[in-house]
């Protein structure tokens, strides 16, 4: 027997697909099976998988895997026209682009794509590799959980893994149990999946979800630096991330450096305090620091200087510096 059922937060079940599997449809070497398609309206309410194998038979479930029928439809099948149409517009654009043909400019990057995305992120790479600067396509992800990143490494390999996680939320204290709280959602934050992510499921996807060292992928990880505030009517402004302090900002780089990372990314290196959006990163107008008030604002036209987090930065990139050939030779 095999049922899906959708699980809210409350336990709350609900059967949405049942159906039978039987040994006439299984063999001694790996099998593939593949059920019905049937439909989840609820966002707030997890899928639950149960199997429960009756017959005398030894069987072993490998892996389990849900694809959007909706999401397939939303891909050209056609390699002959639209796909050639397709791959004539991104040469022709990318052989235009000032940047990407800038050899200052690295590769093309995308930023926080979910998941399902990179499929078509893999398609347009192998297109822009093949031109004379062979460059491709990669992107900073979210830290998704474990188990929506083993998907987007199903339908895409990338050349490295890169992700961002921010811990410091706009209103979270400095007290010991509220700072570790913060590092230990760093580490693996739980959700509703069932699988944690962070720098543990960015490690394990660098690593090709196995053991075998001869696939491993360098993994890069981007450490909160900022403050940042969003506002709905560009008036009232609530913190989402408050400023890290000195040590927090260390802590952030050590601990990804613990967990495997090889390089740190730091977000965000500007100060802009529009109506659109506030966030304020390594340099502040002169006179003018942000204070924590998440509606001030600072004036782009004037003068701008080095702040406290971004001494911390530079700090911890020259003690980094100091273990850097040893720290490259790790996987």
């Amino acid at each position: 027997m095999f049922e899906i059922d959708t699980l809210s937060f409350s336990q709350n079940r609900l059967l949405i697909f049942s159906g039978n599997i039987t040994a006439g449809q299984l063999t001694d070497t790996y099998t593939d099976l593949t059920i019905g398609s049937f439909y989840k309206t609820d966002a707030n309410k997890a899928l639950e998988i149960l199997i429960e194998w009756e017959n005398t038979r030894t069987m072993s479930v490998d892996k389990i895997w849900v694809f959007d029928n909706y999401y397939e439809k939303l891909f050209y099948t056609d390699p002959s026209g639209s796909g050639t149409d397709i791959s004539n517009k991104i040469n022709s654009y990318l052989n235009s682009s000032t940047e990407f043909n800038n050899s200052n400019y690295y590769h093309l990057y995308l930023d926080e794509p979910a998941p399902l995305q990179n499929r078509s992120y893999d398609k347009v790479s192998s297109i822009s590799s093949n031109l004379p600067n062979g460059k491709y396509m990669n992107a900073t992800n979210w830290a998704f959980p474990e188990s929506e990143l083993a998907v987007q490494n199903y339908l895409r390999r990338s050349k490295y893994v890169s992700i961002d996680y921010y811990p410091f939320g706009g209103y979270t204290g400095y007290g010991t149990n509220e700072v570790q709280t913060c590092l230990d959602n760093l580490i693996a934050y739980p959700n509703y999946t069932g699988s944690t992510g962070g720098l543990r499921a960015a490690i394990n996807w660098a690593h090709n979800f196995d053991n075998d060292p001869s696939n491993d992928i360098r993994f890069f990880h981007t450490i909160q630096v900022q403050a940042e505030a969003s506002s709905v009517n560009g008036t009232d402004w609530v913190g989402t991330h408050r400023a890290p302090t000195t040590p927090e900002i260390f802590v952030q780089g050590y601990l990804a450096m613990c967990y495997g990372a090889t390089g740190l990314i730091y977000y965000a290196l500007h100060t802009t305090t529009d109506n659109n959006n506030k966030l304020w990163g390594l340099f502040d107008e002169v006179g003018n620091h942000f204070t924590g008030n998440y509606n001030q604002v600072q004036n782009k036209i004037n003068a701008v200087e080095p702040n406290d987090r971004f001494y911390a930065v530079k700090e911890l990139n020259r003690q980094i510096d100091l273990i850097s050939p040893e720290l490259l030779q790790l996987t």
